[in-house]
């Protein structure tokens, strides 16, 4: 959580500089830069760094063979994209600021690809303090040079050599790291076992696509169908709820190794950890939820002033989703640890293509507002057909025994915070918190055992910060 906190944290602060020095049409350049960025680095990427984590997990002592083939397809698959991507911005209607910046980040891809493959295998080994380490290190340099190259009138061209500069400054550092925690590569190419390990990644491949088209393709739908302006206003609702997103990728980075190794060892064990894991999921959540959607209209105002109001107004129906995503990055990694990548592509197919053809459908008629509707709808849609095919396994998701009294907490939570509007916004969601939480006390949602495991949990934490291990 604390890499994704660095990585989400520094892009949050670079759209807000970009708002205030340059403005909401240069926000939907690096934007739209950034779209192509993720498609490129989509395809260079072909689902090897969840092959990977998962195939490592299982049995450690294959990392050198995994790595090193792993990265020469990468290799060659980011030069593919970096061409790709050359040639088709030429023939888009985009300004030239746009193209050039799309032109630039997308050199990205090469570095970016083999981090990701280089962070893969940090997490495989458990040694995700790595990720931590190297994202702060290079945000804390990223966020220095973009505020010294913007106080300085820089562009937003400027912004995107440097931003390909510090992805390249990442891949040295994450070497250097990659030697503290592996000795010794022999650099043996298996040119059979590649094509195959291809063909294996392929599904993984396919949920990259998809994941992608579902989160990404509605910035490109937006910039084709409206312009960079309209881009700068979703981006930066993006930017809000990327935030809520640490929670969720924190959580994702974390049990995909615990999940591939309970899977083959301990999967009555893997089930508990589930149950306990959906349930803490939903408690925290839902409120938070709540609280951002009554807060909307100060969040934005605070980070991007009056005139992103139409912000204000998506946020309050995409921070829906928060509980979804979340939920959905635990059911897409478990159906993976299950070797049932084919139903995750199924969901994921299912869910971009209606985000695609609802959009395409819709943005050029009513604007901003349907394609956070859109984004709403499909988000719940993918957890349900996740969970559908779960099902099969014996996964029991929503219990009643603690859906019941988390439901009925928030409902009273959301019905204070909205009828009682002659008490100011922040007592409203402070009496909404109370009530909540004495819900769930009364109805002992969290029980003594799981309050013992936190109080492990926390004990091992400060224990783990001063260099003490039990």
């Amino acid at each position: 959580m604390i890499a994704d906190l660095s990585n989400k944290l520094v892009h949050s602060i670079l759209v807000l500089m970009l708002s205030h020095f340059l403005g909401v049409v240069a926000l939907g350049s690096y934007s739209v830069a950034h779209t192509f960025f993720s498609f490129g680095l989509m395809f260079s990427y072909w689902g090897f760094g969840n092959l990977l984590t998962r195939e490592i997990a299982r049995e450690k002592k294959s990392y050198n063979k995994y790595f090193i083939n792993f990265s020469a397809i990468r290799i060659v698959f980011a030069l593919l994209a970096i061409v790709a991507i050359n040639l088709i911005v030429l023939n888009l209607g985009y300004i030239e600021q746009t193209k050039s910046a799309v032109r630039i980040i997308s050199f990205g891809i090469l570095a970016n690809t083999l981090i990701n493959l280089i962070f893969a295998l940090f997490i495989a080994f458990e040694e995700i303090k790595y990720l931590s380490i190297i994202s702060l290190i290079v945000n804390i340099i990223r966020l220095v040079i973009f505020f010294i190259v913007l106080s300085f009138g820089g562009n937003v061209i400027t912004v995107s050599i440097f931003y390909t500069v510090t992805e390249f400054v990442s891949l040295i550092i994450s070497l250097i790291f990659t030697k503290k925690l592996v000795k010794v590569f022999q650099f043996e190419i298996d040119l059979d076992f590649c094509v195959q390990q291809i063909v294996k990644a392929f599904p993984f491949f396919w949920i990259a696509v998809l994941v992608i088209m579902d989160s990404r393709v509605e910035i490109l739908i937006i910039s084709l169908f409206l312009d960079e302006g309209a881009v700068g206003f979703y981006t930066a609702m993006n930017t809000i709820i990327g935030g809520l997103a640490l929670f969720s990728e924190g959580i994702r980075n974390a049990v995909f190794p615990l999940f591939a190794r309970y899977q083959i060892y301990d999967p009555d064990q893997l089930k508990k950890l589930v149950h306990i894991l959906v349930k803490y999921i939903l408690i925290i959540t839902l409120p938070i939820t709540i609280i951002f959607y009554f807060l909307s209209d100060q969040i934005v105002y605070l980070l991007f002033g009056s005139d992103f109001q139409i912000t204000a107004d998506i946020l309050q129906i995409t921070v829906w989703t928060f509980t979804a995503y979340t939920l959905t990055v635990v059911t897409i990694r478990l159906l993976m640890v299950h070797d049932k990548e084919s139903e995750v592509v199924i969901s994921l197919f299912i869910s971009a293509l209606l985000t695609i053809v609802l959009n395409i459908l819709f943005t050029s008629r009513v604007g901003l507002i349907s394609v956070a509707v859109v984004r709403l709808f499909t988000s719940y849609l993918l957890f349900i057909m996740c969970v559908l095919f779960l099902s099969k396994k014996g996964y029991q998701f929503l219990r009643i025994s603690f859906l019941f009294p988390i439901i009925s907490g928030n409902l009273l939570f959301f019905i204070t915070a909205y009828f009682l509007d002659a008490i100011n916004i922040f007592i409203r969601l402070l009496l909404g918190v109370i009530v909540y939480f004495g819900i769930i006390v009364i109805a002992k949602v969290v029980n003594t055992k799981e309050i013992k495991l936190w109080r492990e949990v926390i004990n091992n934490v400060f224990c783990v910060s001063h260099g003490k291990k039990n």
